[in-house]
């Protein structure tokens, strides 16, 4: 299985996106946990129980099976801390409630609902060759503002059409399966793999030629955020060359606060991802860090929107 994904990484440095995807695919048939292993967080068990009910509603599962699954779910969910961000273990639960999440096809939906309709993932293939990206941005400008000063907002960045699509994919994709400190994400070995993503990244490579020169493709993810962890991410920095986030939530699901900084101070060459990318031990730790990069630099503030993206240096945090 390393050698699998190490052979899939080498196909995305290659540029090889369309192959890369498919041997993700494989590898996302295999759990990544076992399942005496698998986090089991309130948070997740809420997020699941809205995601069976979503699925029901669009016709990917039998009402009576989804309707009785969710009931499940909340009910294992009434049993821990609403508000926690603790992920015990399956093998910590009790056994009761661990046969009802094997009932219920925990951390398995894709295997027992209908497939992310096809005609939606094809529409996005690369072969139709549709522009994901708006025609309202001004590449030059976005080129020149991150040679010039490290980051780029990009505001419109996908079509309408584009949007939309990731948006529901979001929505429905039964992929979020990666447990973080209060929130979920889903990653290229959860099954996330939309090829809306690798027309989005060869149609930006083609808009920045310079920035994406010998810098392509090499993760991606989705992140849902929860109560679990109303302060969003963490402070930390990817390891990566180039780094791109873009926000798809409706702008009136943000109450407030939200966005994203950026520290113009950099950690020394040679930090391992584990010195800056990792979960704090608590406020505290973070907010220490926190300090020691504005005693060394400054920190951009980007406000929250819908459909506005930020390009920037991924050796800063």
């Amino acid at each position: 299985r390393v050698c699998r994904i190490k052979g899939a990484q080498v196909l995305l440095r290659l540029r090889r996106y369309e192959d890369a995807f498919v041997e993700f695919g494989e590898l996302a048939k295999t759990p990544q946990v076992p399942w005496e292993e698998l986090q089991v967080p309130s948070f997740r068990l809420r997020h699941d129980a809205a995601l069976l009910e979503r699925l029901d509603a669009s016709g990917r599962l039998e009402t009576c099976q989804a309707v009785q699954s969710a009931v499940y779910l909340r009910r294992c969910d009434k049993k821990l801390d609403h508000a926690s961000t603790w992920r015990p273990r399956m093998s910590e639960l009790p056994s009761a409630d661990i046969a009802i999440l094997k009932e219920v096809h925990f951390n398995d939906f894709e295997h027992h609902s209908l497939p992310y309709p096809e005609e939606r993932l094809l529409r996005w293939s690369p072969s139709q060759a549709l522009d994901p990206l708006s025609i309202r941005a001004d590449w030059d400008l976005i080129d020149f503002q991150y040679h010039s000063e490290g980051m780029a907002v990009i505001d419109h960045f996908f079509t309408p059409e584009a949007l939309e699509e990731f948006w529901t994919y979001a929505c429905e994709a039964t992929c979020f399966r990666s447990v973080k400190n209060g929130f979920l994400g889903a990653l290229p070995l959860d099954g996330n793999l939309h090829p809306l993503i690798i027309s989005t990244a060869k149609a930006i490579e083609k808009q920045l030629g310079l920035v994406f020169d010998g810098n392509p493709l090499s993760l991606w993810w989705l992140y849902k955020y929860t109560d679990a962890a109303p302060s969003g991410i963490g402070l930390h920095a990817d390891d990566a060359a180039v780094n791109l986030n873009v926000w798809l939530t409706p702008d009136e699901a943000c109450r407030s606060g939200g966005g994203l900084d950026v520290f113009t101070h950099k950690p020394p060459e040679g930090f391992g991802v584990s010195a800056i990318n990792k979960e704090f031990q608590n406020a505290g730790e973070e907010a220490c860090l926190r300090e020691a990069l504005l005693a060394k630099g400054d920190a951009r503030h980007v406000d929250y929107k819908q459909n506005r993206a930020v390009l920037f240096d991924s050796d800063t945090h």
